[in-house]
């Protein structure tokens, strides 16, 4: 993912496959490649000062 482009994957709602053929023998666990749009992982965390202060509920997946 060069530059921005999980943002397009993210925003166009396309999951993200990775093929295994371009990890090979780089100890990166294959089996945890592709990830879904709507995945946790996609989206970070709202900083914990901003869920204090406003009373946000923070992000799923992050609590």
């Amino acid at each position: 993912m060069e530059g921005n482009g999980v943002y397009d994957y993210i925003r166009t709602g396309k999951d993200i496959v990775r093929p295994e053929s371009d990890h090979v023998n780089t100890g990166v666990n294959v089996s945890n490649l592709d990830i879904s749009a709507t995945s946790p992982k996609t989206i970070y965390p709202i900083p914990a000062s901003e869920v204090e202060a406003s009373g946000m509920e923070q992000t799923i997946g992050y609590d």
